[in-house]
């Protein structure tokens, strides 16, 4: 029973996860982000503001397997990506703009 328990955790989390990630696709596509790193950081910003609303620490294999990124490393990270304080308030439409706002054009 506990295992049935488990997977279950586990299938509602990488199901929240997924719905997130759409969302950030929905958003780059209808504001037109065509560059390719901004797209790259939206998603990652995405996926950690996405970890901090389940209080999930989240991971590279978790960032990478779940949000389908690549890594430059051969080697898998072990390293926790957290939210910043000063935007855990902050919706997921109003991190991506403000991640947009402050992209270096």
């Amino acid at each position: 029973m506990q295992s049935k328990k488990y997977l279950q955790a586990i299938g509602k989390r990488v199901s929240y996860y997924f719905a997130v990630r759409e969302k950030i696709i929905k958003y780059i596509q209808r504001e037109k982000i065509h560059d390719q790193k901004l797209q790259v950081n939206l998603v990652v910003i995405g996926a950690v503001w996405a970890a901090d609303q389940i209080n999930d620490s989240l991971n590279e294999d978790t960032l990478l397997s779940v949000f389908g990124l690549e890594s430059d490393n051969d080697a898998q990270s072990m390293k926790v990506f957290e939210l910043d304080s000063n935007h855990k308030e902050l919706t997921l439409m109003e991190i991506l703009d403000i991640t947009v706002e402050s992209y270096p054009c």
